[in-house]
C-alpha cells in the first residue's frame, strides 16, 4: 500500500508541477493587479463548471466498467451519448450563465468592473471542461488510463503554454486585458483534451465491434433506467467538490468587500487578494503526497469494512495518518520559514510572504483532510468529508470576515484571510479524525503523531533558517556561479540564480536535520523503518505487489454503493506494515475535488 501510494504520489507530483509552472512567470506578466482579477474570476469559473459536471465523471466511470464487465456494448454507447450529451447541455448553460450575469457579479458583488472581461473569457471553458470531464470518465470506465492521462496532460500544455502567451501578448493594455488573455488559456487546454478524446474515440469506434448483448435483454432503446443510473451517484461525487467551489467563491466575495469597506482602492484589493491566492495555492502543493495516500486507502479501508476486519481499518488507518504527519508538520514549518525567500524568488512578490506564513499550518490542515476524506469514503461514510468542509468553510468565512477587517487597515492585510485558511483546514481535518475514531477506536498518540514531529520540526526550523542566511551570506560565493553567471547576466544571477541555491540548500539541509532529529527523539518506529527498508531495497520495481492498471484505476474512484467496493480492485489485506496483493476489478476512477 505504501508503494502504491508512492507511486501515486510520484505521478501527482509531476501532473501538480505542470499545473504550478506557470505561476512563476505569470505574475510577472500581469503583475498583482492582474492576478487578483484572474484568480476572482476564477472562483466562480471553478464553480460552474462543478455544477456543469456534477458527478457525471465519476457515475460515467462505475456505470461504464460495469456495462463492459457483463458486455453490454450498447448500455455503454448509450451511456456515452447520455453522459456527453448532460454534459453540454449544463455546459453550455453555466457557459451562458457566466457571459450574462458577470456584470452583475463584477459590480454588485466584486465592485470592479474590470472583472467582466475576465469573466466573460472564462465563460467557454466552463462547456469544454465539462464535455471533457465527462469523456475521460468514460475512458477510465473502460481501462483506457492511457488515453485519460494523455488527456490530461494535453490540458495542461496546452492550457499553460496558451496562458502564458495570450497573457504576454495583451498585458501591455492593462491588467484586466492581461487577466482575461489568462483565463482564455483554459478554454484552450480544455478544447485541446476534448479533440484528443474525440478522436481517441473515433479510433476506438472503428476497432471495436458492437457485441450482441443489449441492456435489458432487447434491442429497444430505454434510455431512463441509465439515466436513474446516472442520477444515483451524481450526488455523492459533486457533495465534495460543490462543497469546495462554494468556499472558495464565498471567500472570493467576502475578503475584497471587507477590504472596500475599510477604505482600501480598488487597485490594491486586486493586489492583495491576488497575494492571498498565491501564498494560498503554493500552501497546497503538498497536498499531492496526501491525495496519492487517500486514493490508495479508500479502497484498502472498503475491502476490511466489507470483510468485517475493523482491526484492519484501524491499524491501516492509524499507520496512514502517523506516516502522514511526519510529512505535513515539517512541510508546513519550511513553508513558513522560507515564505519571504520563495514570495520573491517564484513570485517575484514580497507581499506574498505575509499571507503565506499566516496560511503555511493549513498545510498538516490539507494533507490530513484529504488523506482521512479516503478513510472515510472507504468506510461508506460519503457524505461526511463534505459535511465537516462545509462546517469549516463556513468557520473560514466568518473568521476571515473579522480578521481580514481588522487588519484591512495596515500592512498586514491579508495575514487574517492565510490564517482563517489555515483554522478551516485544520477544523475539517480534526472532524474527519474523531469521526474515524469513533468508526473504527483507533488510537491517537500525541506524543508519537504530534509532539515528536513538532519537536523534531522546530529544531528543523533553527537549520533551516542558519543554512540559508549562511548561504546569502557566503564570502566569495560570486566566484561559485561565474561561468553561469557570465552566460545569464550578473543581475539575474544575484537576484534568481544564487537565492535559489540559497533556497535549496537550506531544504537539503532541513530533510536531513529533521530525519536526524526525529530518529534522535524516537519518531521512526519500527514500522517507518521497515517500509524505508523495503523502498530502499525494492525500490519501484514494477508489477510485483503493484496493482494491475484496473487496480490502479479503481483507487482512485469514489462511490455511494458500498456493494460496488466490493467488486472492484482493491489492495488485498495482508500483515500490519501494509503489505498487500493486486486483484483486478471492474471500477473506474475519477479526480476528487482537490486535484482540480
Amino acid at each position: 500500500m505504501v508503494r502504491g501510494a508512492l507511486l501515486l504520489a510520484l505521478a501527482g507530483g509531476i501532473s501538480r508541477f505542470l499545473g504550478i509552472f506557470y505561476l512563476i512567470p505569470l505574475p510577472r506578466l500581469i503583475g498583482e493587479e492582474g492576478m487578483g482579477l484572474w484568480q476572482m474570476a476564477g472562483a466562480w469559473q471553478g464553480l460552474l463548471v462543478v455544477l456543469a459536471s456534477g458527478g457525471l465523471p465519476l457515475a460515467m466511470a462505475r456505470l461504464v466498467a460495469e456495462a463492459r464487465a457483463t458486455g453490454e456494448a450498447e448500455r455503454e454507447w448509450r451511456l456515452l451519448r447520455l453522459g456527453l450529451g448532460l454534459a453540454t447541455l449544463t455546459g453550455l448553460a453555466g457557459a451562458l450563465a457566466l457571459f450574462w450575469v458577470s456584470p452583475m457579479l463584477a459590480w454588485r458583488l466584486q465592485r470592479d468592473r474590470a472583472l467582466v472581461m475576465v469573466l466573460r473569457a472564462f465563460a467557454p471553458s466552463v462547456l469544454l471542461l465539462a464535455q471533457s470531464s465527462v469523456l475521460r470518465g468514460y475512458f477510465q470506465g473502460c481501462q483506457a488510463m492511457g488515453v485519460a492521462a494523455a488527456s490530461e496532460v494535453a490540458e495542461q500544455v496546452f492550457r499553460v503554454g496558451s496562458l502564458l502567451a495570450l497573457a504576454a501578448a495583451l498585458a501591455a493594455r492593462g491588467p484586466g486585458e492581461g487577466a482575461a488573455g489568462a483565463a482564455l488559456g483554459a478554454s484552450i487546454g480544455g478544447g485541446a483534451a476534448v479533440l484528443l478524446m474525440a478522436g481517441a474515440l473515433w479510433w476506438r469506434r472503428r476497432q471495436v465491434t458492437p457485441l450482441s448483448r443489449p441492456y435489458g435483454g432487447s434491442g429497444r432503446r430505454r434510455p431512463m433506467p441509465t439515466l436513474r443510473d446516472l442520477g444515483h451517484d451524481v450526488p455523492a461525487g459533486v457533495a465534495l467538490s460543490l462543497v469546495y467551489a462554494l468556499i472558495q467563491t464565498a471567500v472570493a466575495a467576502v475578503i475584497p468587500y471587507r477590504l472596500r469597506l475599510a477604505g482600501v482602492p480598488v487597485e490594491q484589493v486586486r493586489e492583495l487578494y491576488g497575494q492571498f491566492g498565491l501564498a494560498f495555492r503554493l500552501v497546497g502543493v503538498p497536498g499531492f503526497i496526501s491525495l496519492a495516500l487517500g486514493a490508495t486507502l479508500l479502497p484498502a479501508v472498503a475491502q476490511a469494512r466489507t470483510l468485517g476486519r475493523l482491526s484492519m481499518v484501524a491499524r491501516r488507518s492509524e499507520q496512514a495518518i502517523r506516516l502522514l504527519l511526519l510529512i505535513a508538520i515539517p512541510a508546513a514549518t519550511g513553508l513558513a520559514v522560507l515564505a519571504e525567500p520563495l514570495a520573491r524568488l517564484i513570485f517575484a512578490m514580497p507581499g506574498v510572504a505575509l499571507p503565506l506564513r499566516a496560511a503555511a499550518a493549513g498545510v498538516v490542515g490539507i494533507m490530513l483532510f484529504q488523506t482521512t476524506t479516503g478513510i472515510l469514503q472507504g468506510l461508506d461514510l460519503i457524505f461526511r468529508p463534505a459535511l465537516n468542509l462545509a462546517t469549516a468553510g463556513l468557520l473560514q468565512v466568518a473568521l476571515s470576515w473579522w480578521w481580514v477587517g481588522e487588519t484591512a487597515g495596515g500592512g498586514r492585510a491579508m495575514v487574517g484571510a492565510g490564517a482563517a485558511a489555515a483554522v478551516a483546514w485544520l477544523v475539517a481535518a480534526i472532524l474527519n479524525l474523531l469521526m474515524i475514531v469513533r468508526r473504527t477506536g483507533i488510537t491517537i498518540s500525541f506524543n508519537e503523531m504530534f509532539v515528536r514531529p513538532l519537536l523534531a520540526s522546530g529544531g528543523m526550523a533553527v537549520v533551516v533558517a542558519t543554512v540559508h542566511q549562511w548561504l546569502l551570506g557566503l564570502p566569495g560565493r560570486e566566484r561559485l556561479w561565474a561561468p553561469l553567471a557570465a552566460l545569464v547576466g550578473r543581475q539575474v544571477g544575484q537576484e534568481l540564480i544564487w537565492p535559489a541555491i540559497a533556497c535549496l540548500g537550506a531544504i537539503g539541509a532541513g530533510v536531513v536535520s529533521y530525519g536526524l532529529l526525529l530518529a534522535a527523539l524516537g519518531g521512526l518506529g519500527w514500522q517507518e523503518r521497515r517500509w524505508l527498508l523495503r523502498l530502499w531495497r525494492r525500490g519501484f520495481r514494477a508489477g510485483r505487489d503493484l496493482p494491475s492498471g484496473r487496480a490502479a484505476t479503481a483507487t482512485r474512484m469514489g462511490t455511494s454503493r458500498s456493494r460496488v467496493w466490493q467488486s472492484v480492485a482493491v489492495w488485498q489485506g495482508g500483515d500490519g506494515d501494509g503489505r498487500g496483493r493486486g486483484r483486478d476489478g471492474k471500477a473506474g476512477g475519477d479526480h476528487g475535488p482537490a486535484q482540480r
